[in-house]
C-alpha cells in the first residue's frame, strides 16, 4: 500500500509539471509546430529545467525532453492534447497542442 502512495504522488507530480509546460507552451506558441529546442527554452524560462530534465548537458536535456514528448503523445494535459506533428518538409520532430478531445 505504501509503494501505491508513492507512485500517486509521483504521478500526480509529474502530472503538475506537464501542465505547467503546456501552459506556458500554450501562452507562446498557442497551436503552432514547435521543436524540442523551443520547448528546451520555455523549461529554463519556466525553472522546470532541473524537475523535468535533471541537471546533465543541453544535448541531454534535450534527449529527455525528446523522449517525454513521445510518450506523452495523444496525452490530455489541462485543455489541451499532445500531439505530434508529420511535415514531410521539416527532418526534425515537432509537435503541437489540440484541444482535448478534438480533432484539428
Amino acid at each position: 500500500m505504501g509503494n501505491l502512495e508513492s507512485l500517486c504522488e509521483n504521478a500526480d507530480a509529474d502530472g503538475d509539471l506537464w501542465r505547467e509546460l503546456v501552459a506556458a507552451w500554450w501562452a507562446k506558441h498557442q497551436d503552432g509546430p514547435v521543436c524540442v529546442s523551443d520547448l528546451l527554452a520555455l523549461c529554463r524560462a519556466g525553472e522546470l529545467m532541473g524537475q523535468v530534465l535533471g541537471d546533465g548537458s543541453e544535448r541531454s536535456q534535450a534527449t529527455r525532453l525528446g523522449a517525454a514528448l513521445r510518450g506523452a503523445r495523444d496525452r490530455v494535459f489541462g485543455d489541451y492534447q499532445v500531439r505530434v506533428v508529420h511535415d514531410p518538409h521539416v527532418k526534425r520532430n515537432q509537435y503541437r497542442l489540440g484541444p482535448a478531445g478534438g480533432r484539428r
